[in-house]
């Protein structure tokens, strides 16, 4: 398009850097995400600087020529939390030869403009002993979170790149910064805020925490999955169908030790177990047009009056 035309020989400049441009992305993509997998970074995203924006960039003069711009080669860091982004920015310190940092300092307490730390590394010695070409590159990191990504991207056209200057809009995108710095740190402390107020009484979360307790007494926590929530769901269906109430567990559990302390059954088989034992009747009785997995390691277990009609059996084979 015409307002995206440069000179050519500026074009012709800026091309015959391009693959050495594109090595140098491969390799920092490949070691950011080295140093940064323990973080397990929401996504690492890279670009090579368009051309206009290069020859806009220049035009300020700020520059002598094309290999002094510090970020033809760009990588973003992405993280959930605002630790996990301080966290990296030292990793990616100790992992290449920075040369400059920015947006790295305590901002003023009023303050919420785009503060996000950008750090300008050049490639590590050990790749350039193989890599002499390259010895010039700078890539610039910035390091943020999921959330000031999600706003980042959603004002930058709007603000950096618009028709026209916009108190308002840059307004907006302060008070936003405000808001989801705010929300960074709820999330990030998440089990601290929710015990500020005291936990209202609330029947449907009451019977399933109840589930829970009722489980932790019986088996210990190795022999429970991990999503407790969604084991509680289960189970809580698992009982409707049998009439029983979460309160019944520990003395069905107390008269079916065989059950509980076998080393085959994951927890969920073995409450079907013992409820199969305990209310076969009542369970035959309300399944209706259910279907329920029992496992050829718990049949072992069960009478055969304790098993359920081959209909309301879920099928692991057809």
């Amino acid at each position: 398009m015409s307002h995206h035309r440069i000179p050519l020989e500026f074009a012709a400049s800026f091309e015959k850097l391009r693959p050495a441009l594109e090595q140098a992305q491969e390799h920092v993509h490949s070691r950011l995400f080295g140093c940064l997998e323990e973080l397990n970074p929401v996504a690492i995203q890279m670009r090579i600087k368009a051309p206009f924006s290069t020859y806009e960039k220049i035009q300020k003069g700020g520059y002598g020529e094309l290999r002094e711009i510090e970020d033809l080669v760009a990588a973003r860091a992405i993280f959930l939390h605002p630790s996990h982004v301080r966290q990296a920015v030292e990793l990616v310190n100790d992992s290449f030869p920075v040369v400059s940092s920015k947006n790295d300092e305590v901002a003023k307490p009023y303050e919420f403009q785009y503060r996000q730390p950008h750090l300008v590394l050049t490639l590590p010695e050990e790749y350039l002993k193989r890599h002499r070409s390259l010895h010039w590159v700078r890539c610039e990191v910035q390091f943020t979170t999921y959330i000031q990504h999600a706003l980042q991207e959603s004002v930058h056209d709007v603000i950096y790149k618009g028709h026209r200057f916009s108190w308002q809009a840059h307004r907006l995108d302060g008070r936003l910064r405000g808001l989801l710095e705010i929300v960074d740190s709820v999330l990030e402390n998440m089990e601290n805020v929710v015990e500020i107020e005291e936990e209202p009484g609330y029947e449907l979360f009451d019977k399933r925490n109840e589930i829970i307790e009722q489980c932790r007494e019986i088996w210990s926590s190795d022999d429970l999955p991990t999503d407790l929530r969604r084991f509680a769901i289960t189970i809580e269906q698992l009982l409707r169908i049998a009439d029983a109430a979460p309160g019944d567990l520990l003395e069905f559990a107390s008269r079916n030790q065989d059950i509980v302390q076998a080393i085959p059954l994951n927890a969920i088989d073995k409450v079907i177990g013992i409820l199969l034992r305990e209310r076969s009747v009542q369970m035959r009785n309300r399944i209706k047009d259910r279907k329920i997995l029992v496992s050829t390691e718990l049949e072992s277990f069960l009478s055969r009056e304790h098993m359920l009609p081959d209909g309301n059996r879920f099928k692991t084979s057809s």
